[in-house]
């Protein structure tokens, strides 16, 4: 007799997790909540869109984090490669976007060595580290703190009772587009500057730096 334990998946239901009603019951989406505006109930929909609508907003500004991470991450350790190979700085590099492209450039091991900041002040890699910090303390972590927000009178979270386009701190909607920076003097986010952009496009095509043979 076969195991009532083994067996073949057949189908398999997936729920997002806001109708998932262990959750609803765990976060009490019953109570009534006063609204602030005019005094009636915060609705049941409303605290369901809030919870939607600002957990997608924090995955979003998570995912952004998260790619300055691995692109300061990869060129930091391009340029560490690149240090190595500098007695061969003449050689001319691979070219990963070759494979898909036809029309690609070529740089040698002195040249991208230069437009990764050599003779900069500053490494591309280290004013890509200042803007990922200026992002955690600027935009994430400051959002992050405002929704964490428990309001004992409600007796609920602002990750529950306010959407992040209500608060200051969340609503830098320029923040939420790749290839931009955070200003602290500006408290918002601008594009990237021109060599810095130029820099990443680089090494995605040459990092991590292997000579042609």
């Amino acid at each position: 007799m076969a195991d009532e334990e083994v067996g073949v998946v057949k189908s398999v239901e997936v729920i997002p997790w806001v109708a998932n009603p262990f959750f609803l019951t765990r976060i009490k989406i019953a109570q009534k909540v006063p609204a602030a505006q005019n005094g009636d109930n915060l609705s049941v929909l409303s605290r369901k869109f809030n919870l939607i609508s600002n957990a997608e907003h924090i995955a979003r500004i998570e995912a952004m984090l998260n790619k300055k991470m691995v692109v300061q991450e990869k060129i930091m350790m391009c340029t560490g490669e690149l240090v190595k190979l500098m007695t061969f700085r003449d050689q001319k590099l691979v070219n990963y976007k070759c494979a898909v492209s036809s029309s690609c450039g070529e740089k040698t091991i002195g040249d991208l060595y230069e437009d990764l900041g050599a003779s900069e002040a500053e490494w591309i890699y280290e004013r890509l580290f200042d803007d990922l910090n200026s992002y955690l303390t600027g935009v994430y972590g400051p959002c992050l703190t405002q929704l964490e927000i428990f309001n004992p009178e409600y007796r609920l979270s602002h990750l529950e009772y306010m959407s992040w386009s209500a608060i200051p701190e969340c609503n830098k909607m320029p923040c939420a587009l790749p290839g931009t920076s955070y200003s602290a003097q500006q408290g918002t986010c601008s594009p990237m500057q021109e060599d810095i952009t130029r820099a990443i496009a680089l090494a995605d095509q040459y990092c991590m730096p292997t000579i042609v043979q």
